[in-house]
């Protein structure tokens, strides 16, 4: 698995959030990649750490964080 940063990850939900909008996605949905980017953007520890340690669940527990993310 390649280390991303937080900033990379954000942008990437960002991105999906954007593709699923022009894809005329449910607005709940898009909503919920968007919250999970300003999450992941705005956490103090880098998301990749935070996996190693804590595995997966760790990533859920985030808010805005769940599985369907």
């Amino acid at each position: 698995m390649t280390d991303w940063d937080n900033e990379t990850i954000a942008e990437t939900l960002l991105e999906f959030a954007d593709l699923l909008e022009a894809q005329d996605a449910n607005p709940y949905r898009v909503g919920a990649y968007r919250r999970a980017a300003g999450v992941v953007a705005a956490h103090a520890e880098p998301l990749s750490e935070l996996a190693i340690r804590e595995g997966a669940a760790g990533l859920d527990r985030l808010p805005a964080i769940g599985r369907s993310i």
